[in-house]
């Protein structure tokens, strides 16, 4: 598990599970995430030749941001779980 890039030093032991805490959080609504982000993609019709890629419409239709999604999609393809 990452903590993301952030250094979190934790005096006590009290401190130290508030910090398991937050990145276990983050870790579990990242999986919620992909599990509605891969759901949505499974369902959803091939990318056409003009409008919007699919990304773009997950975007829209799960109304979070682009990086969002991106940023699931290679959370996706590193567990083997997405190809495209």
């Amino acid at each position: 598990m990452s903590t993301g890039g952030a250094l979190h030093q934790a005096r006590t032991g009290h401190a130290a599970m508030a910090v398991v805490d937050v990145i276990s959080r983050r870790f579990l609504d990242d999986l919620d995430f992909d599990a509605r982000l891969l759901e949505a993609a499974r369902a959803a019709p091939p990318d056409e030749d003009e409008g919007p890629s699919l990304a773009t419409r997950l975007s829209t239709a799960l109304n979070v941001s682009l990086p969002q999604v991106h940023a699931g999609f290679m959370r996706l393809r590193q567990r083997r779980l997405w190809r495209g």
